[in-house]
């Protein structure tokens, strides 16, 4: 994962647009690449293991 979070950080220094879908992610991202990203896009089961908390629905949680 070094190179994707280089791309990001480059993409970044050159003023891109970063959209990053992180299948297949089975743990949360390292923390500096956040930063690097303007559009997340995971699914559900990326979206619980990058946050921790159980996704199963378009109900936001209470």
């Amino acid at each position: 994962m070094p190179s994707v979070g280089h791309a990001l950080k480059r993409a970044r220094e050159l003023g891109k647009t970063v959209i990053l879908n992180p299948a297949p992610a089975s743990r949360p991202l390292p923390a500096d690449w956040y930063a690097n990203i303007d559009y997340l896009i995971p699914n559900e089961s990326e979206a619980t293991a990058l946050s921790g908390v159980p996704v199963d629905s378009w109900t936001p949680p209470r």
